[in-house]
């Protein structure tokens, strides 16, 4: 019973009027240490919300604006590809990406990974949903990521056949 209590109380602060309230909540989740799951996934989640804490004490997170062209592909050039850059270096889908305002095929492997890792089509286009997913605050990323751990956590649980 415990276990869905908390599991509701994680789903009422995340659904509050803000919607990234859920960090009143970490401290129960991250205060289980004993109870959490021998799980690879879990383990991941766990590093991958590590390191988008790290990015968030570290930086600040403004939003990138696609300009008026919809798509932004291959050798094109355009002065929002540097924010771009540095967003997925942060991010870890590139290394080193420079300074040019040119979309080269380094930085289209890097959005093709990104698009993957986010379930978009990964054609290497720079596009509205692109933007959108990049665009995502740093406290939204964190959020699923806890509430997938604390899934997984729960999962793991053996049932008490109740």
């Amino acid at each position: 019973m415990k276990n869905w209590f908390c599991l509701f109380i994680v789903f009422m602060i995340f659904s509050g009027p803000t919607g990234y309230g859920l960090y009143a909540a970490q401290a129960e989740i991250y205060s289980r240490n004993e109870q959490e799951p021998d799980n690879k996934q879990y383990q991941q989640l766990q590093k991958a919300a590590a390191r988008y804490q790290k990015i968030k004490n570290r930086t600040d997170w403004p939003e990138i604006l696609l300009p008026q062209q919809s798509v932004i592909k291959l050798n094109d050039t355009s002065e929002v590809i540097r924010a771009i850059k540095d967003r997925l270096e942060l991010l870890g889908d590139i290394r080193r990406a420079g300074s040019s305002d040119v979309y080269t095929e380094k930085l289209e492997e890097a959005v093709k990974l990104f698009q993957f890792r986010h379930g978009l089509e990964d054609d290497g286009l720079i596009g509205s949903a692109f933007i959108k997913a990049l665009n995502v605050p740093l406290e939204s990323r964190i959020n699923q990521l806890l509430i997938n751990m604390e899934r997984i956590r729960l999962d793991s649980i053996p049932s008490s056949g109740k």
